[in-house]
């Protein structure tokens, strides 16, 4: 039996997706869309799937759905749910809510904020822990590397070739360590280890 909703709230969506590989990309969004299709409250009235393109070597897809909502409550689970790039309500022009609707609205999406928020923090905490073991290591790679080579000085690109490390990476941690002087000294073009 066909779904169909009194007073329906319609309204036009764009949900994108990036990953990859292309075909994981693609069964994603496909996915996406037969979950939303099986849902009670939502239906859907038309549908258009985008083929994956490659952008910086990632594949981003997208879907344009127009879909009616059974009220306002679904639209608002469907965007915490789907995330959707845009959403456009189509009709009907205007909508009356309660103000208990709004104090619910209002009162998710900021304690999703707040839970966003606390998750972003926490993960820059660990990139950047993260990224002073990872300098920690290349430094004392280079110190060793140094400590084996002859005359025990290397040049930047030497290092680079040594350690596996790319030059224009490598080059930058060189000049801070020969700049605060107390793990590497540079003459010239060429590296030592203190």
């Amino acid at each position: 039996m066909k779904k169909e909703f009194e007073n329906p709230i319609t309204a036009r969506t764009i949900i994108e997706i990036l990953g990859k590989p292309k075909e994981h990309v693609s069964s994603t969004l496909k996915l996406i869309v037969n979950g939303i299709e099986n849902k009670e409250n939502i239906i859907v009235v038309k549908k258009e799937l985008f083929e994956p393109e490659e952008n910086e070597g990632m594949y981003t897809a997208f879907t344009e759905l127009e879909l009616q909502f059974k009220g306002l409550d679904d639209i608002v689970a469907f965007c915490f749910e789907n995330l959707p790039t845009s959403i456009e309500i189509l009709e009907p022009a205007s909508i009356t809510t309660e103000a208990r609707f709004l104090t619910e609205f209002f009162t998710g999406l900021l304690a999703k904020l707040h839970r966003l928020d606390t998750e972003l923090k926490v993960e820059q905490q660990k990139n950047r822990i993260l990224n002073q073991n990872i300098e920690r290591a290349v430094r004392n790679l280079v110190i060793i590397t140094l400590s084996y080579a002859k005359n025990k000085t290397m040049t930047s690109d030497e290092l680079s070739r040594s350690t596996g490390i790319n030059v224009q990476q490598l080059k930058p941690l060189l000049e801070k360590w020969s700049q605060q002087g107390f793990i590497l000294k540079k003459e010239g073009d060429k590296y030592s280890a203190k």
